[in-house]
């Protein structure tokens, strides 16, 4: 059994898991912790979710930058649906 989730805060004392991304740095025969997302912990802004670990995926980032943003009910998602467009 490992602790390893709990000792880089990926799991609450419950069990339950908690998305985090932690980055480990090995110069020759020492492994360090390089980098973690703290923002996990941090307060949202009013109406955005959370977004600590999306600043890796450059795309979802891009949307942040247009005028409306992601939008308040813009969740990341494996697939996404189309809409035929109405001529």
């Amino acid at each position: 059994m490992s602790t390893y989730n709990r000792d880089y805060f990926g799991e609450t004392a419950e069990g339950s898991q908690r998305p985090m991304l932690n980055v480990f740095h090995r110069d020759r025969t020492t492994v360090r912790h390089f980098w973690g997302s703290e923002l996990l912990f941090a307060p949202a802004d009013p109406g955005q979710d959370p977004r600590h670990v999306s600043t890796l995926e450059p795309v979802w980032n891009l949307f942040d930058l247009t005028p409306e943003g992601r939008g308040a009910g813009w969740e990341e998602q494996l697939n996404y649906c189309c809409k035929a467009r109405e001529p």
